[in-house]
């Protein structure tokens, strides 16, 4: 639970890092939205000009009361209800690591955003140093526990390599967040030593003027054979 709070708190760094008076933020998977007036502080957002997406109705209750421009969306079959090139920031934090369909989120928050604007992504860490520990003694990784909700996993390296694909997006900057068993605060100076045994990166990514195709764009080309992927399930 300590690092669950931790990471808003480096999200927020990093959007003050970024910010600019007048930015427009979205919030992919808000939850309730308390996270999300948080960032759009720190973006220097009003919250007239910050949206947050998430599928739970109640949740987005809750957001909407928070001031959040709140909608429902179905991340893995729905584009996002904004124009190209919209927002200058997009936080999508422990999203991805709950959608099998990543293409068409990951591609839509590169669509929507400004050339030059930034993306702040998170997701636990497959190879963080207690997930290699419980592989070596035969155990299922934490990060993807068979009773759990986190459906991907994804290690350091090959998501990072994944995020630049195309040079869609370049890194300006990773945090890495926690290193299990050390106390959150001790784990992440580890960390910075080792990030790629941290138990959650945060990637600063910064969109490029790349015109080469995106992600689900190659993975139609690649045509992949899946229950879930395919242009009949994106609307």
């Amino acid at each position: 639970m300590e690092l669950f709070h931790r990471l808003p708190v480096v999200i927020s760094d990093l959007l003050r890092q970024i910010r600019r008076n007048g930015a427009t933020l979205l919030d992919v998977g808000c939850w309730d939205g308390e996270f999300t007036a948080a960032y759009a502080q720190a973006a220097g957002a009003e919250l007239s000009a910050t949206h947050g997406l998430d599928f739970f109705p109640a949740l987005l209750e809750t957001a909407t009361r928070r001031g959040i421009q709140s909608r429902q969306i179905d991340l893995e079959t729905q584009k996002f209800p904004f124009p190209e090139g919209f927002f200058d920031a997009v936080v999508c934090n422990q999203v991805l690591e709950h959608l099998k369909q990543i293409y068409l989120p990951l591609s839509e928050v590169h669509r929507v955003l400004k050339e030059g604007g930034h993306a702040v992504i998170s997701v636990p860490n497959l190879a963080a140093l207690h997930n290699r520990l419980l592989l070596l003694v035969g155990r299922q990784p934490a990060t993807i526990r068979i009773m759990g909700p986190h459906v991907r996993s994804y290690a350091f390296h090959s998501f990072t390599k994944f995020l630049l694909h195309n040079n869609l997006f370049a890194c300006e900057r990773i945090v890495p967040v926690g290193m299990y068993p050390f106390p959150v605060g001790a784990g992440s100076a580890i960390a910075r030593l080792m990030p790629s045994l941290c138990h959650t990166p945060v990637w600063l990514l910064r969109k490029t003027f790349s015109k080469a195709p995106n992600w689900i764009q190659a993975m139609e080309q690649q045509k992949e054979q899946t229950t879930y992927f395919g242009d009949d399930r994106v609307s």
